[in-house]
């Protein structure tokens, strides 16, 4: 059995994708350092949604628009660095 914490997969999708797609957690636990329970995740779950035809396309929407942002950092730096 393998496990991913909330923070592990806000690394893999997005805060939006998490809040609307995320199961319920498999397990949680105190915080040492206080704030909210750490949520762990069957990574078997996690898997299973990714492969979902609906989270699928809203990650490729995700995925679109995080390379428009790209590009247009990348024409902003050209003129910086100019």
């Amino acid at each position: 059995m393998i496990l991913i914490t909330k923070t592990e997969l806000t690394r893999r999708w997005s805060k939006s994708l998490v809040k609307r797609f995320a199961p319920t957690p498999f397990r949680t636990a105190p915080n040492d350092y206080g704030g909210a329970d750490i949520c762990y995740y069957l990574i078997s779950d996690i898997e299973r949604i990714e492969r979902n035809p609906e989270f699928q396309n809203e990650l490729d929407k995700i995925n679109e628009q995080r390379a428009k942002l790209s590009i247009d950092f990348s024409v902003l730096f050209s003129f910086i660095l100019k």
